[in-house]
């Protein structure tokens, strides 16, 4: 009996000390969050906290949940919470500069009519309307973000910093838009990217630039010149001076316009003018050629159901980036004396085609056409450094408008930048907008690219806009066991299964080179190529196969070795600890009982 209420003790002293450890942490560090990760992957970073607290004025993050949000949809209301954690993480950074207001809405209450005042889109539903959204108030600035979507994941952390670096600005910035022959002010059907326009009115002052215009003012901080087709000599002269007074300009640019295609109703020609036009300004552009990607290539499928890989629409991952470009062209640089970046290129599995070759041909014929070459063909750049003057004086000198125009300047300051993307399909909605909600175009829009995302970045950095980067990890799904067990080993066989994944990857492609190419039957050489081709893809997936089988093994014995532990070790070295805590108190009993004879 003695040796039971032994036990008991150890055992209860044993949980006392645990909860009374805990209780101590909690008061000790009642505001401290301790964030075991790695990456830190729950914590905002150091430029993230100093966006906090440096903000200019005070400002009200109000956030607005209903209470029973997760009864309409689960993941939505584990979503909420994780959106609070993030919002608490700001408040807790700059207590004195940004306050929280948490609003639990209740059907018919108050806080709900609150809630619709503020600009928070109610989520309909056959019983109640839901409420998921954000306000927030500085003295003589506001955002809105209607209804926060779970499918956007870190994209709404991006959103908040967006927000509250804009709070921070003393003015938006001026982001100048010349559209050739793309429609994008218009708001009919017939713009092509609609979803963008919102986004850029959202974070800057959009100003209209006509392709006529004389002079383009120096008050826009960013010139997104798109699809110039035949520029005038009027728009070609106010471009050039733009640039020399230290302009920055975005040119988006592309052999075979998609967008143009089904505006018009037939394929447009490649425009040799702008290749001629930057060709100055240190950039080739290769109007009469379309680049892709064999092995990022989009699956489609034809009008028999019948599905493909279409290696002139793919994906180019760059710098955590997923970019979808379709029929862009090719860029690349041409002077030491100016700083290049690529932004963006094909990468592995590159190759290009005549334009002539897919204007009127259908996919499946340039499939065939299409040359892999494995190079790793530019798609946007980044040029800075100090431009030339495409001209020797003002052009208009002598003409009733010279007075309209500014004095003329030979040559840039080195702060003059141009970034070409050379792609006008990359901007429209259907390249990269998976669905977006039309009550909530800005803030409700999933993507499955980042293209304008990438777009965004690239204006921030030429105006001078710094959004801190962050740590605060994604909105997703937890791994179970298994599968944490099998990412982590095949972290551990990342190069080796790389390489086998490349070799395979290129074998297979110069199989199906070789078999699509139309050659005799009794073509002896060709057969005995292709039958060599054969045997090193077989080798080459026998190959790939043994390192995903490594993979699976190494997993499955970590999942084994973690069983063991916890059925077996682990319950043994409890087990021990007991016996050495009661033979201990035996000894001390003893010990004590010797004492006393």
């Amino acid at each position: 009996m003695k040796k039971f209420f032994s036990l008991a003790f150890i055992v209860i002293m044993a949980v006392l000390i645990f909860v009374i450890t805990n209780l101590l942490f909690a008061w000790l560090g009642a505001y401290t969050i301790i964030d075991a990760t790695s990456e830190k992957l729950y914590t905002l970073s150091n430029d993230e906290k100093n966006l906090a607290k440096n903000l200019p004025v005070p400002v009200t993050l109000r956030f607005y949940v209903s209470d029973n949000l997760g009864s309409y949809d689960l993941n939505m209301g584990n979503y909420a919470h994780h959106v609070a954690g993030i919002l608490n993480r700001y408040y807790a950074a700059a207590p004195d500069k940004i306050k929280l207001e948490i609003y639990r809405i209740k059907s018919g209450s108050e806080s709900e009519r609150q809630a619709i005042q503020d600009g928070i889109l109610p989520i309909a539903d056959d019983e109640q309307d839901f409420y998921f959204g954000l306000r927030i108030n500085a003295k003589d600035k506001t955002a809105v973000i209607p209804t926060i979507n779970p499918d956007r994941g870190q994209q709404f952390e991006s959103d908040l910093k967006r927000i509250l670096s804009d709070f921070s600005l003393p003015q938006k910035k001026v982001v100048g838009v010349m559209s050739g022959k793309l429609p994008l002010w218009q708001s009919s059907i017939k713009n092509p990217a609609p979803l963008m326009m919102s986004m850029l009115k959202q974070y800057y002052v959009l100003a209209k630039v006509e392709p006529n215009d004389s002079i383009i003012s120096q008050d826009i901080d960013v010139l997104l010149v798109v699809y110039p087709v035949r520029l005038s000599a009027v728009a070609a002269y106010a471009l050039d001076q733009y640039l020399m007074r230290g302009g920055k300009i975005i040119f988006i640019i592309d052999p075979y316009s998609e967008i143009l295609h089904q505006l018009q109703g037939y394929p447009p020609h490649p425009d040799k003018e702008m290749k001629d036009y930057i060709q100055r300004w240190g950039i080739d552009y290769f109007y009469g050629k379309v680049a892709g990607n064999i092995f990022e290539a989009e699956k489609t499928e034809d009008a028999k159901g019948k599905k493909y890989a279409y290696p002139l629409w793919f994906f180019a991952p760059k710098d955590g980036q997923k970019l979808h470009f379709r029929t862009p062209g090719i860029v690349k640089p041409l002077d030491t004396n100016l700083n290049y970046q690529i932004l963006a290129d094909t990468g592995l599995g590159g190759g290009q085609i005549d334009v002539s070759a897919i204007r009127y041909a259908p996919k499946s014929e340039i499939i065939e056409a299409f040359e892999q070459d494995n190079e790793n063909h530019i798609l946007a750049l980044a040029v800075k450094g100090q431009f030339y003057s495409h001209y020797h004086g003002n052009i208009l000198e002598g003409t009733e408008s010279s007075q309209n125009v500014q004095p003329y300047v030979p040559f840039s300051s080195a702060n003059a930048e141009i970034v070409v993307i050379a792609d006008s399909d990359f901007i429209a909605d259907d390249s990269w907008v998976m669905s977006f909600n039309k009550d909530n175009p800005v803030y409700g829009t999933v993507s499955y690219a980042d293209n304008i995302s990438f777009l965004i970045k690239q204006i921030d950095r030429l105006s001078g806009i710094h959004i801190p980067s962050g740590n605060l990890s994604l909105f997703k799904k937890k791994n179970n066991i298994a599968e944490i067990f099998y990412l982590k080993s095949a972290q551990y066989y990342k190069n080796l299964k790389e390489q086998a994944e490349e070799k395979e990857a290129l074998s297979s492609a110069y199989l199906k080179k070789l078999q699509r190419k139309k050659v005799s039957v009794e073509d002896v050489k060709h057969r005995t190529i292709l039958d060599n081709a054969e045997k090193q893809n077989q080798l080459d997936k026998k190959n790939l196969q043994k390192v995903n089988r490594q993979i699976e093994a190494k997993a499955n014995n970590l999942l084994f070795w973690l069983i063991i532990l916890n059925l077996i070790i682990f319950p043994l070295l409890f087990l021990l600890l007991i016996c050495f805590a009661a033979a201990y108190r035996r000894h001390l009993v003893k010990k004590k009982t010797e004492v006393i004879k």
